[in-house]
């Protein structure tokens, strides 16, 4: 494995590629790749669905749909099903379904009251959408065409519902979670009916802080892949955690068991910036996808192994 130096040397030959519009953080909040090795970003920015093949190149991309309810299209979530259809969650509560070249084929709410939002979806192996309401204890079932099939409440193992900010589903058909504690943010592995099966807490090395999980992803192996900002906090409060532009953003992977296997770096995009770490995402081939951005720097994705080596970067079209 190379070393932390090495692999921030090969990511700054990424910062060659000049130019791009500034959007104020990354405006890629998901990202999601189909059986053929394609990737699909988010952008919020741009409002489209982008397709990239897996060197980076822009194949397609398509302008999505105002929502029925009148308001703005900014896209926070993307998920495919096993028939490669797409969906697309919006913060304000409503999920949009495309064919794989996409042609819009319906919508619906998923949020029950005014002012509930999303933060992201996941789908399982029959094509059941699942939907994180952002910082609630609740994930709600769809079926492929919309029709709410229950409701998950998400529990720690002393019953007490959690914030959830994100979510994932593995092969092995397990939801994971990002939430927030009382004790800090923690990853939740549950069942799909919300029951919590183990739980653990991201930290770097024990001695550099608590980590402020700000994507997740899990692969074809159900190994878990975080975004992770370390920050500092103190004894008597560890849910309140003080970032700045200095704290080091990481890359963490763990088994499906919670068990550590690597990380890595992420370098900054200029110096005194604080990084963005919007969305990461694993392909079929186990390369795994970052997108990231800062208040001065265009948003761009950066690929790397699943061992953490920096492969190739490029910049997200706007």
């Amino acid at each position: 494995m190379e070393s932390d130096a090495q692999n921030v040397e090969r990511q700054a030959s990424d910062e060659s590629i000049s130019g791009g519009v500034p959007t104020l953080g990354s405006s890629v909040r998901s990202m999601v790749t189909d059986a053929q090795g394609y990737l699909y970003a988010a952008n919020s920015s741009s409002q489209k669905i982008q397709k990239y093949d897996s060197s980076g190149k822009l194949v397609k991309g398509w302008q999505l749909r105002k929502t029925g309810e009148g308001t703005g299209v900014m896209p926070i979530a993307i998920a495919i099903s096993p028939d490669q259809s797409i969906y697309v969650g919006y913060a304000e509560g409503i999920v949009q379904k495309y064919d794989h070249d996409g042609k819009f084929i319906l919508e619906w709410k998923s949020a029950k009251e005014k002012g509930e939002s999303q933060s992201s979806l996941a789908v399982d192996c029959t094509g059941n959408i699942y939907v994180c309401m952002g910082f609630t204890p609740y994930v709600r079932k769809f079926s492929a065409d919309g029709k709410l099939l229950s409701e998950i409440v998400v529990h720690n193992a002393n019953d007490s519902p959690l914030m959830c900010t994100g979510i994932a589903i593995g092969m092995d058909n397990k939801l994971y979670v990002s939430a927030i504690t009382d004790d800090g943010q923690t990853i939740e592995k549950c069942d799909l009916s919300g029951k919590v099966l183990l739980s653990w807490t991201p930290t770097s090395d024990g001695t550099m802080g608590v980590g402020l999980v700000s994507a997740l992803a899990v692969d074809k192996g159900s190994n878990v892949y975080i975004g992770l900002v370390i920050g500092k906090t103190s004894v008597s409060d560890k849910a309140n955690i003080s970032i700045d532009t200095d704290s080091p953003r990481l890359i963490q992977k763990y088994d499906s068991n919670g068990k550590a296997i690597t990380q890595w770096k992420l370098l900054n995009l200029q110096k005194g910036e604080a990084l963005d770490i919007g969305s990461i995402c694993v392909g079929s081939n186990s390369s795994v996808y970052v997108a990231i951005g800062g208040m001065m720097s265009a948003t761009r994705i950066r690929k790397f192994e699943s061992t953490g080596k920096f492969l190739a970067g490029w910049l997200v079209e706007q």
